[in-house]
C-alpha cells in the first residue's frame, strides 16, 4: 500500500477520490456491458450473413460450370476484362457507448450504358446473364462481410480496453484507495484515543 499522511485533511481527499472512482467505475463497466450486447448483436449478423455467403459461393461456383460449359477460356477471360462495374464506397462515423466506428456502405456504378452490355450474346450462353447478375450479388455480400467483420474486431478491442480499465478499478485502485482510508481511519482513531488519555492523566494529575 502507497504511504499516505494520517491526516483529516488527507482522509477528505482520499474519500472524495473514492466517490470519483466508484462512479467512473459504474459508467466503465456499463460502457463494457453495452459494448458486449453490441458485438454479440453484430455476431449473430455476421454468422448469418457468411451463411448466406456460403450458400451464395456455392451457387455461383455451380452456374459457373453451366456458364462456361462448351465455352473457350480465353473468350471467357475477354468477356471479363473490361471493367463494366465501378464501386463506389462512402464512410462515415457512427458512436457506440462512445465509441466511434467507421460504418459504411457503397453501391455499383455501371461504367457502360445502362442498355449496353460488356460481353457479346453471341460468345456466351443463356447461363452467362444468371452467373454475371449473381456475381454482383455475391461480391455485394462479400463487401457487406467484411466490413460488418471489421467493425466487430473494433468493438472487440475496446472491449477488451474498458475491461482491463474495469478490472484495474475493481480489484487494485479502489481497494488500495480503500485501504488508505481505513489506515488514516484507525490512525486517526489511535490519535484521538491517545489524546483522551493523555487529558485524562492530565486532569488526573492537576486534581492531585
Amino acid at each position: 500500500m502507497q504511504r499516505v499522511n494520517p491526516t483529516r485533511i488527507e482522509l477528505l481527499k482520499l474519500r472524495r477520490k473514492l466517490t470519483i472512482l466508484k462512479r467512473g467505475y459504474k459508467l466503465l463497466k456499463d460502457k463494457r456491458d453495452g459494448l458486449m450486447r453490441e458485438f454479440m448483436r453484430n455476431v449473430k449478423e455476421v454468422l448469418r450473413l457468411r451463411k448466406e455467403l456460403k450458400e451464395k459461393l456455392k451457387s455461383l461456383a455451380k452456374l459457373s460450370v453451366l456458364a462456361s460449359g462448351g465455352e473457350d477460356l480465353k473468350m471467357i477471360e475477354k468477356n471479363f476484362s473490361f471493367p463494366f462495374k465501378e464501386i463506389i464506397l462512402e464512410a462515415k462515423i457512427k458512436s457506440v457507448m462512445g465509441k466511434k466506428l467507421p460504418e459504411f456502405s457503397f453501391s455499383f456504378k455501371d461504367k457502360t450504358k445502362e442498355k449496353d452490355l460488356f460481353y457479346s450474346l453471341i460468345s456466351t450462353n443463356f447461363y452467362f446473364d444468371e452467373f454475371v447478375e449473381k456475381l454482383k450479388e455475391t461480391i455485394e455480400l462479400m463487401f457487406e462481410v467484411s466490413l460488418k467483420e471489421h467493425a466487430l474486431r473494433l468493438l472487440a478491442e475496446e472491449i477488451e480496453t474498458t475491461r482491463r480499465r474495469v478490472n484495474a478499478l475493481q480489484y487494485k485502485i479502489i481497494p488500495t484507495v480503500e485501504e488508505q482510508i481505513k489506515y488514516i481511519r484507525q490512525k486517526i482513531d489511535e490519535q484521538e484515543r491517545s489524546d483522551i488519555t493523555i487529558r485524562i492523566k492530565l486532569k488526573s494529575l492537576i486534581g492531585e
